[in-house]
């Protein structure tokens, strides 16, 4: 969730920085604040280990820079960015892979057959749910599926929401 969330504010961040205007004393000010936040938040994904982080802050500052200065990121951006990928693929890789074999990293760590038993639980249910903040207890109730004792939760905020309150909202609410 931090890396995420750190992901998020670091790209808005960086959307004011490079909408922002330019002339005058207090919009340097404003816009170097910016830049420093945009920074200070897109290191954060790296501190807390989020692959999902990273990937959307690197994907959404590349779709940012090409959308509002695409001569500066076709030239000083994206060749740096290949060049130390191809440099260091090795680095990367084990990163992001940390100690999992491959197919469990392109498997999404589980993930994807988590969210498949997330939607045939919300299937059983669409209308209202398991009631508010319990959908994925509720799921895991009769069984962890083979994920081990310890998970809690399905790994997504969209099926969250659906096996707790389902289309309409939890039956105590209604």
């Amino acid at each position: 969730g931090i890396a995420n969330g750190a992901a998020a504010l670091g790209l808005l961040c960086l959307a004011r920085f490079l909408t922002g205007p330019r002339a005058g004393g207090r919009a340097r000010v404003m816009r170097s604040g910016y830049l420093w936040l945009t920074l200070f938040f897109a290191i954060l994904p790296v501190l807390a280990q989020g692959r999902t982080g990273q990937s959307v802050f690197l994907a959404g500052s590349m779709l940012l820079l090409l959308r509002r200065r695409p001569g500066v990121a076709l030239l000083l951006v994206i060749p740096p960015i290949i060049l130390i990928v191809t440099a260091f693929m090795g680095e990367i890789s084990s990163f992001f892979i940390r100690g999992q074999q491959e197919a469990q990293l392109l498997g999404l760590s589980g993930r994807l057959i988590l969210w498949q038993w997330a939607w045939s639980t919300f299937l059983d249910d669409p209308i209202f749910g398991a009631g508010f903040g319990v959908g994925s207890r509720a799921m895991f109730a009769g069984g962890t599926g083979g994920f081990g004792e310890l998970i809690s939760s399905v790994h997504n905020g969209f099926f969250e929401v659906l096996l707790s309150t389902g289309l309409i909202g939890d039956r105590k609410s209604v």
